[in-house]
């Protein structure tokens, strides 16, 4: 059971690194929006991370599992993103 609960943990961790840009992507996109600041370069950069969700979730996951946050696991999850899509 503590096996189980080490892992709930590490995965928790893991997933709040690509969790904790949404906020500051929802302000830019809200704030590009031609009814507030009409900046459409700020409302692309809020979108962008929007549109490319899945490839953020499976970098970010992949690098919050690796030992010591190696980059070769990240792109190790880009390449198992791309191949699922």
């Amino acid at each position: 059971m503590k096996n189980l609960l080490a892992a709930m943990q590490q995965l928790g961790r893991a997933m709040m690194l690509p969790i904790a840009v949404l906020p500051v992507a929802a302000l830019l996109l809200r704030l590009g929006q031609p009814d507030l600041l009409d900046m459409p370069a700020i409302a692309a950069a809020g979108d962008a991370v929007f549109a490319n969700l899945g490839m953020l979730f499976g970098i970010g996951i992949a690098v919050g599992l690796a030992r010591e946050n190696h980059g070769a696991a990240g792109l190790a999850g880009l390449v198992a993103y791309l191949v699922a899509t």
